[in-house]
């Protein structure tokens, strides 16, 4: 809940992802960037990325598998930037999007190889 200083009218608000209180504007942004970073975390676990992955060693072959684990691990660096603070106009996550990108078609140019289909 806020709170406000009647000295230096400085607003305090508990940060859920530091389990603590900020202030004043410069704790205050510092905790609503981590709140992002905990957030950007928690969609990146509850996407699925990490049981996918699973099951594709599972059940592909060692090619599919091969530019499958490339592209996760492209799309964690990618998420690492996100959650170091990076803005997606920076040149170090436009690199990462883009090499993201890359081993992905690639995945998907196996995936259809395996399956006999033809990619667009």
């Amino acid at each position: 809940m806020p709170s406000v200083s009647s000295s230096t009218a400085t607003i305090l608000l508990h940060c859920p992802a530091r389990a603590q209180t900020c202030g004043p504007l410069p704790g205050l942004l510092m905790c609503l960037l981590s709140s992002a970073r905990a957030g950007l975390w928690r969609r990146f676990l509850g996407g699925g990325a990490y049981e996918l992955r699973y099951q594709v060693a599972i059940v592909a072959p060692e090619e599919v598998v091969e530019a499958s684990t490339i592209a996760f691990r492209e799309l964690r660096l990618l998420r690492e930037r996100l959650r170091e603070g990076a803005l997606r106009t920076d040149a170090a996550v436009a690199e990462a999007r883009r090499r993201w990108k890359e081993a992905f078609g690639k995945l998907r140019t196996r995936i259809r190889a395996d399956l006999g289909a033809s990619g667009r």
